[in-house]
């Protein structure tokens, strides 16, 4: 069990030392509330009676109130939430965890970056208030930590949990293991994910999910075959089209085609229906190792089984078609396409473009490309 005090090394450590911005936690001390929100109806209230050793009631009930409707709404600029952080831990009595997580989830809620480092050293000052931390605000903690690549420390958090007496959940452990995914660290992954099951805890299925998608990304569809046989042994969850079409990108990614294809028979074997996403992935897989036959194959029977396809699904195959000499049938897919109402991008363009090239077709290209820049797409380099 770690020692409490570990806490202040983890925040001192990435607070000022690895925030992405390069922003120093003293830097955040001196903000004041300058926002248009609702909450301006009481920045002078507040900032005159923080120093008092009592608060009105009303006054803080209706303060509180418009902080959780602000947190509804979300916040666009940093500022506006650390300075909501200033008013609320100002306030005598304290606020409980909930308000406090409720800002913290909203902050962590902005686009496109959320502010990880920011929660964590606003975490810090919560650490050294009268407030107590609870298992939620801590598993977000925890989350802070792993989505900045620091998951030992959100270890340590965890140590933290018990040493506190939080009973941990489920939720706090996928977060670990999403961590660790995420850092590619698949063994550790593997064997955290064997203890929460000896613990009692039954893993969902974003768990899994989870650990499919890293170990596919990771290049490691070995290990997700693996957890495949163990999630099925498992029995609490069937694998779905998600968990089978992940594993089949991967191995194709890997250009096992064979056990793609022997994947893609066992799961509809056992009823589980492929989807759009799951052809893509293996015509684009076929493609890449030159099996043009079998890609058209392959098309037929998405087609067959009223699989609508996508931009994507008709660029390989004008591929295919250019790749093979048979520019008229690459012609009529973009015609087909036209007909039932698809943009052509510059990709569906540059396939066909390549193929009249290869063909000697110059002419053709020629007014391919005038007629690119008739439908207002530019041509790229």
């Amino acid at each position: 069990m770690i020692n409490i005090y570990i806490f202040d090394f983890i925040f001192i450590f990435v607070c000022i030392f690895t925030s992405p911005t390069g922003t120093l936690l003293s830097s955040y001390f001196p903000l004041f509330y300058q926002s248009s929100y609702p909450l301006q109806l009481f920045h002078w209230r507040f900032y005159s009676d923080c120093h008092q050793e009592q608060i009105d009631f009303d006054d803080c009930h209706l303060f509180l109130e418009s902080v959780r409707h602000q947190c509804s709404l979300g916040f666009t600029i940093i500022d506006d939430a650390i300075s909501l952080f200033r008013h609320l831990i100002s306030l005598h009595p304290q606020p409980s965890i909930v308000d406090y997580t409720r800002l913290f989830i909203s902050m962590l809620k902005m686009k496109p970056s959320p502010p990880f480092s920011t929660v964590i050293s606003l975490f810090r000052e919560l650490h050294f208030s009268d407030v107590s931390l609870d298992l939620l605000s801590l598993t977000m903690l925890v989350n802070c930590f792993c989505r900045l690549g620091f998951v030992d420390f959100g270890f340590s958090t965890l140590g933290m949990i018990f040493k506190l007496g939080h009973q941990t959940n489920i939720v706090t452990y996928n977060t670990l293991l999403n961590g660790l995914v995420r850092d590619h660290r698949f063994d550790e992954a593997d064997l955290l994910l064997d203890k929460i099951v000896r613990l009692g805890f039954q893993p969902t299925i974003f768990t899994y999910g989870a650990m499919f998608n890293g170990l596919c990304k990771g290049g490691n569809s070995v290990g997700a075959l693996n957890l495949l046989s163990k999630m099925e042994a498992d029995g609490q969850y069937i694998p779905n089209t998600v968990t089978y079409s992940t594993i089949i990108d991967g191995l194709c990614k890997e250009q096992r085609l064979q056990e793609a294809l022997q994947l893609f028979a066992t799961m509809k074997n056992k009823r589980i229906l492929p989807n759009v996403i799951t052809y893509n992935t293996l015509i684009r897989g076929m493609c890449t190792l030159g099996h043009w036959t079998d890609a058209k194959e392959m098309f037929n029977e998405m087609l067959n089984n009223n699989m609508t396809p996508v931009v994507e699904t008709y660029n390989m195959m004008i591929k295919i078609y250019c790749e093979g000499g048979m520019v008229i049938n690459a012609e009529a897919v973009i015609a087909s396409m036209i007909k039932k109402g698809y943009i052509i991008d510059i990709n569906s363009y540059n396939v066909l473009l390549s193929g009249y090239c290869l063909l000697g077709m110059v002419r053709n290209a020629e007014t391919l490309l005038d007629l690119m820049v008739q439908n207002s797409c530019q041509p790229d380099v």
